[in-house]
């Protein structure tokens, strides 16, 4: 396993209790089975579990693993009765590193296959070649082994020049980068003598001009401690010369350096201008983040002012509950922590809202699509005026948007938005008659682009996807509705090119109604298509197009004229 997918492995297993069994372990009835582990030209291993370990992670190269070893008797081997764990518990600790678990190395490989706690049997065959060249047992040696734990190591660069080990294994899946705010504690140390000696209780954005303590803490989760050990040569090459300067460097002595990353928070530069900061204080491992049509469960607090690293209650001035933002790690099992989700953890969250609503601000839509499940973020806004123009937030505000504003979001869950190819027709019908009202509000304010917005998405449900007939009886009604209104909002806004392209879909689907005959009839005249224009007209007697169809006969007539006029001043000449 190589430290790169190491790496990625434990970002997905972290979190889980060290006691819990692994669900791929194998089944009861498997155990005691041989399975073949290793294989050279006379010589095989075999591995037999006999108690299986717990949890899911597995020692991987260079960890130092501690374990317990006995080698077994064909009768202990063979006797049902015989307690394995008891008998292995009188053995000493030994302590081993990793080399290389695809090398030829039957330890490396089997210490690599096993887990934590579990109690294992290697058998193995020692093979020989008889008269006729063939491979005969000749024979065999049992060896019970028992995990205890292992310091996980981990090789940077895959040179060893960077060998890391985790003494306190990191919260959360993230890692610090350049522009995240951190708390720390660092010291360099050659042999016993400190020669480096820094800390930074209070959690802001890291000043030290050292190339290789940036290097390590690039690889570091939040609360995680390690000691990486470094060559020197490697150093001083590797290091910039202003931070060598500070130091009192013994040569050809190798150097370590231990790190504590107390806190970690991830800094998100929204519009990429300092404009909107968001600082993500914790959030879960799911990679899933809202889309526009996710129903979202959140808590919002906003505050005037913010001293130091977090917001204070003293500066508070609304809040969606009644509860403070709580901004210490919760322990949920699989995302944030060691403790099993419970109902009310997910269910928990003042504010209910699709993330289009019209109670939803662009600020904290915005905020909002850039959150995971069970994250809480503080975001740092100074263009309030521009991105909070409605919503919950500008009427707790009451309009008056000061210059710089915070606010502290928790997401709690949310529901995974669906495209127009994956949602039923329910889905859509729902999501159709939801978006209807939102862009009737934004016409009842005459923002007709808006509402041309809202309604193109709603026309998509209905234009994409594979429907029954069934299905589009179902249908009709709603994506009539929403064809008018965009058809509305392109007339407002003098669209005729794109409105004649919506009547025609009207007409299609009901070609005796007025209303559709008469935006249809209009989105042509503008056009200069009176024929086409008159043609849609002529079989209608409804009185509401009435006006419109002698408007277009004149103005047929008054082309024809014109055009005989030419045609005559033409063949004239």
């Amino acid at each position: 396993m190589t430290n790169i997918f190491k790496m990625l492995f434990q970002k997905y297993v972290k979190g889980i209790p060290s006691d819990m069994q692994s669900e791929r372990d194998i089944p009861k009835e498997k155990l005691n089975k041989p399975k073949l582990l290793y294989k050279q030209e006379l010589f095989r291993v075999h591995k037999e579990i006999r108690r299986t370990g717990i949890s899911y992670e597995k020692p991987a190269y260079y960890d130092l693993v501690s374990y317990r070893q006995r080698e077994l008797s064909e009768e202990q081997y063979f006797d049902k009765e015989f307690d394995h764990g008891n008998h292995i518990q009188n053995e000493d600790v030994i302590k081993r590193h990793i080399e290389n678990i695809n090398e030829n190395n039957w330890m490396d490989k089997a210490l690599g296959s096993m887990k934590k706690d579990e109690i294992t049997i290697f058998i193995q065959e020692h093979l020989k070649l008889d008269q006729n060249g063939m491979k005969i047992l000749d024979y065999k040696n049992y060896i019970m082994f028992q995990i205890v734990d292992w310091l996980t190591i981990v090789d940077l660069d895959q040179d060893r020049m960077y060998l890391k080990k985790i003494i306190t294994k990191g919260r959360g899946g993230e890692r610090c980068e350049l522009n995240d705010e951190i708390s720390y504690k660092i010291q360099i140390k050659q042999n016993e003598n400190i020669i480096f000696d820094d800390e930074q209780e209070e959690t802001k954005q890291f000043k030290i001009q050292s190339k290789v303590i940036y290097r390590i803490l690039k690889s570091m989760k939040s609360h995680e401690i390690c000691i990486c050990n470094v060559n020197y040569a490697f150093y001083v090459t590797n290091e910039n010369e202003e931070f060598i300067k500070q130091l009192q460097l013994q040569e050809n002595i190798d150097l370590s350096i231990e790190i504590q990353l107390k806190q970690l928070y991830k800094l998100d530069d929204i519009y990429h201008d300092g404009a909107v900061l968001k600082k993500s204080i914790y959030r879960g491992q799911s990679t899933a983040k809202p889309d526009k049509i996710s129903f979202a469960s959140f808590n919002l607090w906003i505050y005037s002012d913010c001293v130091g690293a977090l917001p204070h209650k003293e500066h508070l001035v609304w809040a969606s509950c009644e509860e403070d933002p709580n901004y210490d790690m919760p322990a949920v099992h699989g995302k944030l922590g060691k403790e099993l989700v419970t109902d009310e953890y997910e269910k928990r969250g003042s504010l209910h809202f699709h993330i289009d609503d019209l109670k939803i601000s662009k600020l904290l839509r915005l905020c909002l699509m850039r959150m995971k499940k069970n994250e809480l973020s503080i975001i740092t806004c100074t263009q309030g005026k521009d991105l909070i123009k409605c919503g919950l937030d500008y009427d707790a505000l009451k309009g008056k948007i000061p210059k710089k504003l915070f606010y502290v979001i928790h997401l709690f869950d949310f529901t995974e938005g669906k495209t127009n190819f994956n949602m039923t027709v329910d889905e859509k019908i729902e999501q159709a008659i939801r978006k209807r009202q939102i862009g009737l509000k934004w016409i009842a304010q005459q923002n007709f682009n808006k509402a041309l917005k809202i309604y193109r998405a709603v026309n998509a449900y209905f234009d994409y996807g594979t429907f029954s007939e069934e299905d589009r009886i179902k249908m009709r009604e709603y994506q009539i509705s929403a064809l008018l209104n965009t058809s509305l909002c392109q007339m407002k806004l003098q669209k005729w090119a794109d409105m004649k392209v919506v009547c025609q879909k009207l007409y299609i689907l009901e070609k005796e109604n007025p209303k559709i005959l008469y935006r249809y009839a209009t989105a042509l005249k503008q056009l200069h298509e009176y024929q086409e224009a008159l043609e849609i007209l002529k079989d209608s007697n409804a009185e509401e197009i009435q006006g419109i169809k002698q408007e277009i006969e004149s103005l047929q007539d008054q082309y024809e004229k014109k055009q005989k006029k030419v045609y005559a001043k033409m063949f004239g000449q």
